[in-house]
């Protein structure tokens, strides 16, 4: 059972040059079509423009919106090297799922 008030993530992708994914997490379904309102991709593609002309390698690019400020905020990007480009709080939650994953064992001498 799921409560009333836990947030749904809703992913969003598209296909441009690379892969556009766009990550809402709310409690209202009417915040995540706002999100998708013309205004607002028209935000995003300008927003993607700009970062297709700092990085011309890239596979994935990663936005989350800003439920409190109503807005899409940059999360990642992937270029075709391998590389991971992103925001902090992008890293700090990767790092968290990789303790999650992995937790650190202690050798107990014998």
């Amino acid at each position: 059972m799921l409560p009333k008030n836990r947030p749904v993530t809703y992913v969003f992708k598209g296909q441009a040059d690379f892969l556009i994914e766009l990550i809402v997490q709310t409690i209202s379904p009417h915040v995540a079509i706002e999100s998708i309102g013309k205004e607002k991709i028209q935000v995003i593609l300008t927003e993607l423009e700009h970062l297709r002309s700092q990085f011309a390698d890239i596979t994935k690019v990663q936005l989350t919106y800003n439920c409190e400020v109503h807005e899409w905020e940059f999360n990642f990007l992937t270029t075709d090297k391998g590389e991971v480009i992103g925001t902090e709080e992008s890293y700090k939650k990767s790092v968290r799922k990789i303790d999650l994953a992995f937790p650190k064992h202690t050798l107990q001498d014998d």
